[in-house]
């Protein structure tokens, strides 16, 4: 089997939104209605048996400058293996929900960075409404993209309490957060093609997970031309073979560029950072090549530190 990554690493996603973190207004000053600044603590809430949550928790605590209260959360009661820096382990949202509430008594200035899954997440979010929000104090929360899948749908849209940020693989489409011409073409195609097969309001339209798929698939079908060029009997080797000669497109994403002789992921793959409101998500950072012209290195912090 060859794999080829599509989206960003975990080191550079966590890497993007630990700067982030330190270096943006984003969480709520105790006792005031429009004032935020930058986290000072961050509070890590990691599955420890899943690998994807454990990688991109471990990745953000090494590069976020602050300190850390870390608590492993899993409601199957699974923590093998460990995770060696946890105050402790949970099951109960319950629980979690006032372990981070107490934490956040003691530092308001506190980020909660959110590795575990969405699942669990959205038993987090029930857990406070029933149990009660933290004293009238706002809640920031920065995830990763597993949180993508809830948020599109519009289920923490009423929550006055949460400040929600996570990360995506495309703009949102609309003009003024600087979507491209290929992400607004691919949105209207795929507007066009959920009017003619469903009924009712789609709560994917933001969703970058389509665009992904979309592009991944370009891929492939753009070496399998290539293929076909040299050899019409097209062979799996041969496919591989222009796929390390370097495969580059526009595409709904941004721009694709894999580097010669490299199976990483495209070349300054685009991370975006979302913020949930109550009217849909709006891009509050574009990390990396989302056209042709633009690069990482010249965009600054968060996406050049």
């Amino acid at each position: 089997m060859t794999y080829w990554p599509f989206t960003p690493a975990n080191s550079r996603e966590a890497r993007i939104e630990a700067d982030f973190a330190d270096r943006k207004n984003i969480v709520a000053l105790p006792d005031s209605e429009d004032e935020c600044a930058p986290a000072g603590h961050a509070i890590v809430v990691e599955s420890s048996t899943d690998l994807y949550s454990r990688s991109l928790a471990a990745r953000f605590m090494a590069d976020f400058p602050g300190g850390e209260t870390v608590l492993n959360f899993n409601q199957e009661g699974d923590f093998d293996p460990p995770a060696p820096a946890a105050e402790a382990n949970l099951t109960s949202a319950d629980i979690l929900a006032r372990r981070i509430c107490d934490t956040l008594s003691e530092r308001p200035n506190s980020v909660v960075y959110w590795s575990a899954r969405a699942k669990d997440f959205t038993a987090f979010v029930n857990s406070m409404d029933l149990e009660g929000t933290c004293l009238g104090q706002d809640i920031t929360v920065l995830g990763g993209n597993e949180l993508t899948n809830v948020a599109q749908t519009g289920v923490f849209r009423n929550k006055n309490w949460l400040r929600l940020y996570y990360s995506a693989h495309r703009m949102p489409d609309d003009a003024s957060a600087g979507a491209s011409v290929k992400t607004r073409q691919f949105v209207r195609e795929y507007k066009d093609f959920v009017a003619d097969t469903t009924e009712g309001t789609d709560p994917w339209r933001q969703d970058g997970h389509s665009a992904v798929s979309y592009d991944a698939f370009h891929v492939l079908s753009q070496a399998v031309s290539e293929a076909y060029q040299s050899d019409p009997g097209i062979t799996r080797n041969s496919v591989l073979i222009e796929l390390r000669n370097g495969v580059r497109f526009d595409g709904a994403t941004g721009s694709v560029s894999y580097a010669e002789g490299s199976n990483a992921p495209p070349v300054d793959k685009t991370l975006v950072l979302l913020r949930q409101l109550a009217d849909g998500p709006r891009a509050v950072v574009a990390c990396g090549a989302y056209r042709e012209d633009e690069s990482s290195a010249k965009q600054g912090p968060p996406c050049a530190s």
